[in-house]
């Protein structure tokens, strides 16, 4: 008979697709729990991480976290999304009894519905999961990153990050910065305010060690 365990089912399925992500530096997951929430995480020394989490307990959605920025917040997957309504279709109603007349039959049964399409539903989940990280992963960093807001349509970008990296060495971008004290800067995948000389020099930094280095910027009165 084939044994059922949440717990190992979910890590064999996130080590059998981990190979997705490598090429962006990630390394191993490492395992650790939280109260009742297990958590697979994975970084890439740049300061990244993706979180992946799940409670204990066989109705439980699984969590993805970019940089502790929520998947589903910076991304819209349809396939992902019928995946995600068809567990809710297979749990809620027997988890809503459990909860109203807090009868632990109700988890049970849920436990038999794991065995049933469950465990077939969370591995489907997971390879979706790893399939968009693994095609789009550099843009889900851009976004997920806090200083970073999101855009509608990508500007046209005639400028570049080395650029604005010299000319903001002038004293005459200097004179300027303080007289508007205000910068956009726009990539194709987001838009980030400056207010700062640091917060400037930031996040040039940061947009060369994502490789971005088409740019669109100005002062804002």
């Amino acid at each position: 008979m084939k044994e059922f365990n949440l717990y190992k089912d979910i890590k064999n399925s996130i080590n059998q697709n981990a190979f997705r992500i490598k090429k962006y530096g990630f390394k191993k997951f490492k395992e650790g729990q939280l109260a009742y929430e297990y958590h697979f995480t994975s970084t890439n020394g740049k300061g990244d991480e993706i979180d992946i989490s799940f409670e204990a307990i066989s109705s439980s959605p699984i969590w993805v976290r970019i940089n502790n920025t929520h998947l589903e917040r910076i991304l819209e997957d349809k396939k992902l999304e019928e995946i995600r309504s068809a567990k809710n279709a297979l749990y809620n109603g027997n988890f809503n009894k459990y909860l109203e007349l807090e009868d632990a039959k109700y988890l049970g049964d849920n436990f038999e519905n794991y065995k049933a399409r469950g465990k077939e539903l969370n591995d489907q989940e997971l390879n979706r999961i790893f399939e968009i990280l693994g095609d789009k992963l550099e843009e889900l960093l851009v976004k997920s990153d806090q200083r970073c807001l999101s855009i509608k349509e990508p500007p046209p970008l005639s400028d570049t990050v080395f650029s604005l990296r010299e000319v903001s060495k002038t004293a005459e971008f200097r004179n300027d910065f303080e007289r508007y004290k205000y910068l956009i800067i726009e990539t194709d995948k987001c838009q980030i305010e400056i207010f700062s000389i640091e917060e400037l020099n930031s996040a040039l930094e940061w947009l060369s060690d994502k490789n971005i280095t088409n740019i669109e910027w100005e002062f804002v009165e």
